[in-house]
């Protein structure tokens, strides 16, 4: 069923609809798999580790009835990973080294979390031609800054309101 662009919808509908058979039996973890779950990435947070394991343990027996292996669970707390199977747990971490110092990032829905400072880093990429743009050596046009616009993967909306101001941009570009 991966590839059509009903994919994603038909994947949060049958996911969505069995999740709805243990509202009785599991009701937080089902909200979770609601809420936090996107198609194949679960992206949730707790206020306790003993919440965060329950939940988890909860959000992985009803994905086993349908069929699904949960696994690559990524934490900033090693608590939590401690206490999951180490299978389920994903190892590899990148080594960075950045204005900040030395550490760790990982890839969470795309987007590069840091688990240890536990942020987000957007990298831009072709930095030297947005560079160029922002320094008005050259003159955009609107399909490059649609393009630069596009690059910026930010499924959360974590930095929506800066991006707000290239979109408001794009809009003045089209009505001159």
């Amino acid at each position: 069923m991966f590839g059509p662009t009903c994919s994603p919808s038909t994947a949060q509908f049958v996911k969505n609809f069995h999740a709805e058979k243990f509202k009785e039996k599991y009701p937080e973890a089902v909200k979770a798999l609601i809420e936090a779950m996107y198609v194949d990435d679960y992206f949730n947070s707790h206020d306790t580790v003993d919440d965060a394991v329950k939940i988890t343990f909860e959000v992985i027996e009803i994905l086993r009835t349908m069929g699904c292996n949960i696994i690559g669970f990524q934490s900033n707390d090693q608590d939590f990973l401690s206490k999951l199977p180490r299978e389920r747990v994903k190892q590899e971490l990148v080594a960075i080294d950045s204005k900040e110092g030395e550490g760790f990032i990982t890839k969470v829905l795309g987007l590069f979390w840091n688990p240890v400072q536990d942020c987000f880093t957007f990298k831009l990429t072709q930095r030297e031609e947005i560079d160029a743009m922002l320094q008005k050596e050259v003159a955009p046009t609107k399909r490059e800054v649609l393009q630069m616009l596009m690059r910026i993967w930010d499924p959360l909306g974590i930095i929506g309101n800066f991006l707000i101001r290239g979109r408001i941009v794009l809009q003045e570009v089209w009505r001159d």
